[in-house]
């Protein structure tokens, strides 16, 4: 299928403008950011009208999910912020559908230019910043005076053994970008593509897994390793195979959860952490505290935290860092829209995973190695959700909902085909 330059135009400017926001952030502030994101959204707007794009392509479980962000209008304390954030989801839901009208391939080759470009962009900064800066560069509005605590946008110390924080500004952003692209150029060079500079395109995103040092992140490849060897197992050996497989990847696993438990210090020291996770625990802990008010639809859906909405301003301060995310997708889930809002969540990424794998199973066997990516992404963002709540904000919760509104789309479009094929009703002479 041709894809239109526009249209493969927009969709790589969507991806950018997701996968570093705090980048555009950092340079031009909030109020500038949210004027791009508004004329971005103009775009989107006038693009999805010309794709022939319907509401039937939002599956249930969805729809459901946006439902109960509504519902939860109904107990917030701070209806304005909830309505923005509600908007927000709606705008995440509106470019998803607009990158789901691209071909699989088309998409794949999109993210893999734009992941791949802006971690060459990553490393080009931090040795820029080491070399002629020698020492660390804030946030330009930040500078400015907006009052918020002055973290680093890069300390300039990646010949220091320094975790990088890359042209993001942050570690964790930047590591899980890189393993996405890692998923992706695995996928393409399986596929045959790529066959030329496929091994530079591998190295890199290790490289900056390496040096950016997420443990949330890192165990998130192993998980995904781990997951594409059980894949190709179970699609290229014989069924005996799988079984013992799957016993394999769960005893290795275990292995190694035993190992950096038992030698937790020196592992957290290797990546450049503190061994306690109390700050965390105790984000967690008032999260749910806040959550215990209004257990069943949760005190507002707001997607992002929004610091100057109380208690916002204060829930995520630890040592006078101020976090604006509870450090779990499902506690911010829970927190957000309640019970209610955990069971739409679960329902939507277990309905999404599943599909990718019944795609993948589905798939012709040279068509393998790309069918497997989104389910591969989508393993990648579960993992990343137990300790972190990037995946309900920008690429992460558009990539889900990418995948989500293309099952869904296919399966209405197969939907309408048997329609088409129906025969007519004979026709009886009286």
């Amino acid at each position: 299928m041709l894809v239109r330059a526009p249209h493969r135009l927009l969709a790589t400017f969507i991806v950018l403008q997701l996968a570093c926001g705090d980048l555009v952030r950092n340079l031009i502030g909030w109020q500038l950011w949210a004027a791009l994101s508004a004329a971005t959204l103009l775009w989107a707007l006038i693009a999805l009208r010309q794709s022939g794009a319907t509401w039937r392509w939002l599956p249930a479980p969805l729809l459901t999910f946006i439902g109960v962000a509504v519902a939860t209008l109904i107990v917030t304390p701070y209806p304005l912020a909830t309505l923005l954030g509600i908007a927000l989801l709606l705008v995440h839901v509106l470019v998803a559908v607009v990158l789901a009208t691209l071909p699989l391939d088309a998409l794949l080759e999109v993210l893999h230019r734009c992941l791949q470009g802006l971690l060459i962009a990553s490393l080009a900064f931090e040795v820029g910043v080491a070399l002629f800066v020698q020492g660390p560069v804030y946030p330009i509005w930040l500078v400015q005076g907006s009052g918020l605590p002055m973290i680093p946008w890069s300390t300039g110390g990646i010949f220091w053994g320094h975790r990088i924080q890359g042209i993001t500004g942050n570690p964790n952003l930047t590591a899980m970008l890189a393993l996405l692209a890692l998923i992706i150029a695995i996928g393409r060079h399986r596929a045959g593509l790529d066959r030329r500079l496929w091994w530079v395109w591998t190295a890199l995103p290790v490289i900056v897994l390496a040096l950016t040092r997420s443990m949330t992140v890192l165990v998130a490849a192993v998980v995904v390793l781990l997951s594409f060897w059980l894949v190709y197992t179970w699609r290229r050996r014989p069924r005996g195979a799988f079984r013992p497989a799957v016993v394999v990847a769960a005893g290795l696993m275990a292995v190694l959860t035993a190992w950096a438990i038992s030698n937790w210090d020196r592992v957290v020291e290797a990546l450049g952490r503190e061994a306690s996770m109390e700050d965390r625990f105790q984000i967690w802990a008032a999260a749910l505290d806040w959550w215990r008010g209004s257990p069943l639809l949760g005190r507002g859906w707001l997607s992002y935290w929004m610091p100057w909405v109380e208690p916002y301003d204060r829930l995520g301060l630890q040592d006078g860092i101020l976090y604006l995310q509870a450090h779990s997708v499902w506690i911010d889930v829970l927190m957000q829209a309640g019970i209610l809002g955990v069971l739409a969540w679960a329902w939507l990424l277990g309905s999404t995973m599943r599909g990718a794998g019944r795609e993948l199973a589905e798939a012709p066997a040279g068509a393998g190695p790309i069918a497997a990516v989104p389910l591969m992404i989508l393993v990648a963002e579960a993992v990343q959700g137990l300790a972190e709540s990037r995946p309900l904000i920008e690429l992460g919760m558009v990539l889900l909902l990418v995948f989500a509104v293309r099952q869904e789309r296919a399966r209405v479009e197969v939907g309408r085909l048997r329609t088409m094929a129906l025969p007519l009703p004979l026709q009886h002479d009286e």
